[in-house]
């Protein structure tokens, strides 16, 4: 199955890292039916009503719930034949039944190193096990928590000084929006981002 610009996409998630690849997406041409988040985070720059005004803006159904197996989306995915979605920074799994609406999956954007350090605060784990690096990955969703295939990964190095500020807003933020734009892709569909 190859994806094109006239199948729709729904978007999961949280924070800038959600917000900076539907503005890259729907650049490059593609469209979403839904944008599901959920409350934002105090020390969080992008919050709901951020995604609530590019919804209106795209013309997506627009889903602020910490549940995303509800009657609503599950029929705007269903009617509007969507075959994958894309996540970032969403605190809760998946249920199986919510996933197997997607024929292609859901994939989702986890900065930890997987399989390893699952969940939060895996910059927190990193750096208290001493590693020298963390892994930017893209990997399809299964219900269990941050597991599932990985589509793809970069390094972000590590130093024996950095604290976790330095690793997410310095480093990170260097190798992310790039990573984001390159890479949200599956199935073969790497003309999410070439054309």
């Amino acid at each position: 199955m190859v994806m094109t610009k006239d199948k729709p996409i729904i978007a999961i998630g949280r924070s800038r890292y959600m917000y900076d690849s539907i503005i890259h997406l729907m650049e490059k041409g593609y469209h979403f039916a839904a944008i599901v988040t959920e409350k934002a985070y105090e020390e969080y720059d992008i919050k709901e009503e951020h995604f609530e005004e590019l919804a209106a803006k795209s013309g997506a159904a627009y889903f602020c719930t910490a549940n995303v197996n509800i009657p609503e989306l599950v029929k705007v995915i269903k009617e509007q034949k969507v075959d994958i979605a894309i996540s970032a920074n969403w605190r809760f799994k998946l249920p199986k039944e919510f996933l197997d609406l997607f024929a292609c999956g859901v994939f989702n954007y986890h900065l930890g190193n997987l399989p390893d350090y699952n969940g939060n605060a895996t910059i927190n784990w990193t750096l208290v096990h001493g590693l020298d690096h963390i892994n930017g990955n893209i990997h399809k969703m299964d219900p269990e928590l941050d597991s599932g295939d990985i589509v793809v990964r970069k390094s972000v190095p590590i130093l024996e000084t950095d604290y976790v500020a330095d690793v997410l807003f310095t480093k990170h933020n260097r190798i992310r929006p790039g990573f984001l734009k390159k890479h949200w892709s599956c199935c073969g569909m790497t003309i999410l981002t070439t054309s």
